[in-house]
Formats: C-alpha cells, structure tokens, sequence
C-alpha cells in the first residue's frame, strides 16, 4: 500500500491483502519469493522481506534492473503508492506514454 524509493534504482513495496479470507491463508518462511506479475509485461520472482511474525504487512524490496522491475517502478511511482497504481479498464499499468 505504500513505496518507499530507498536509492536511484531501489524501492519497497508496502503491501496489505484486501481479501481477509487470502490474507488468513497466506504463509511463508524466510527466504522464500512470490512472482510479482504486471499485466502486460511480465513477472518475476521478488523476495519476501517482512518479518512472518508481521503478519499485517507484504514486504518486497525491489532493484529496478529489468523490464518489469523497471515497469512496476515507473507504475507505483505515479502516485507514489503501490496500492493506487494507475490502472485501466481490464487491470493493466496505465503507464504515460513515453514511460517505461
């Protein structure tokens, strides 16, 4: 629900689950990733870095390196919020032209 630009090509996303019932479900151990997926341009696996013991929170640091790390930094850093991502009518990034 919240970015956070910690260096030039460096960020962290905040994240809640909306669904309680996903939310309730949902666990994981040190190390492991989730695929963080953008619509139209690709996923890539992301380390967890919150604390499990956090449960409240989803955190991922991620290092704009690529396509679609580059495409999800440019998307939450529109509105400065992982959760208001300019989205359009069928769930994609609404990126400005000329962004990418």
């Amino acid at each position: 629900m919240r970015r956070v630009q910690e260096s030039k090509t460096i960020f962290t996303l905040y994240l809640r689950f909306t669904d309680p019932v996903a939310h309730a479900s949902y666990t994981y151990d040190p190390g492991q990733f989730n695929m963080l997926y953008l619509y139209g341009i690709g996923e890539v696996p992301i380390s967890i870095v919150s604390d499990p013991e956090h449960e409240d929170l989803l955190v991922h640091t991620i290092n704009r390196v690529g396509r679609v790390t580059r495409a999800w930094s440019s998307c939450a850093k529109a509105t400065g919020s992982a959760s208001a991502v300019p989205m359009d009518a069928a769930g994609r990034c609404a990126m400005p032209r000329g962004r990418t």
